[in-house]
């Protein structure tokens, strides 16, 4: 996922760790290390800005997740804001935010092994 800050391009991305790499140009970047480890692995990460806050969701094995961030380096802890039942895997979360509420797109993967599906 790619944030533009002050000039300044950022890409998110995993899997676990989520890491971050910056660039001026979308072309050259240069790798920053680690944001943060999640117990169980981190992916498909994607940020929304609103009112100052960076809201960074992404899935674990069963969950989405989310943390928060105003300089796009310090994060907060994880929150789960959804769980997955009858072994679906999470897929590709997206935070919208659409007439002042806050939405939460997610694809249901095919069933994890020795799940039944929804």
């Amino acid at each position: 996922y790619i944030v533009s800050k002050d000039g300044v391009y950022w890409m998110i991305y995993g899997p676990s760790p989520i890491r971050v790499a910056t660039s001026v140009d979308l072309t050259h970047w240069t790798p920053k290390g680690a944001l943060f480890r999640e117990e169980g692995g981190a992916r498909d990460p994607s940020v929304t800005f609103w009112d100052g806050t960076y809201y960074l969701v992404f899935c674990t094995q069963d969950q989405v997740r989310v943390r928060t961030s105003k300089d796009l380096i310090n994060w907060s802890a994880s929150q789960t804001i959804l769980e997955m039942e009858g072994n679906v895997a999470p897929e590709s979360p997206s935070l919208v935010r659409y007439d002042g509420t806050f939405y939460l797109l997610d694809e249901a993967a095919a069933p994890r092994e020795g799940g039944s599906g929804l």
